[in-house]
């Protein structure tokens, strides 16, 4: 515009965002970064780090924007168990975990990795720490360990 600064991405996709602010604890449920809609960022945009899904964007800014873990208490996601293909739903428990339930009987082992998928991409949420069985319910309870450490990142990406 006319007397005005253009902005544009100066990077080609996908983007690198900078963690700006951050608890310094583990039990942290969201980052800030220093990217916002003047980079093209959108409401609900999924943030990654090395094809691990980090976060979505949940508070957009014009130069900065919050993004809600998905390991924050309540957060829910999607995703599907790599070696049998079991579709779950998982919510996030904090301290870097997810928590969801599958039928007892269902083809699952401790260190089975957790998959997430977003038209072409393919991420990973984590890998499944542990298994609770507990003979009178008919479910057991799967704990997914997500592979980052919230408290040191300093990048994430997103892309278009």
């Amino acid at each position: 515009p006319l007397g005005g600064e253009q902005h544009e991405p100066n990077q080609t996709p996908p983007y690198t965002a900078r963690v700006i602010g951050k608890r310094s604890q583990e039990f942290q449920n969201t980052l800030i970064i220093d990217k916002g809609s003047i980079d093209g960022l959108t409401e609900d945009q999924a943030l990654f780090l090395d094809h691990v899904l980090v976060g979505f964007l949940n508070k957009l800014g014009q130069q900065s924007s919050q993004v809600e873990l998905i390991t924050s208490p309540g957060f829910e996601l999607e995703g599907v168990l790599e070696r049998s293909g079991i579709p779950l739903s998982f919510r996030g428990k904090g301290a870097g975990l997810l928590e969801t339930q599958i039928p007892r009987g269902s083809d699952v082992v401790q260190g089975d990795r957790v998959l997430w998928y977003e038209g072409q991409r393919l991420m990973v949420v984590g890998t499944i720490a542990d298994i609770i069985d507990i003979s009178s319910n008919p479910f057991l309870t799967l704990l997914v360990q997500h592979p980052t450490n919230s408290t040191i990142l300093t990048h994430l990406v997103f892309g278009p």
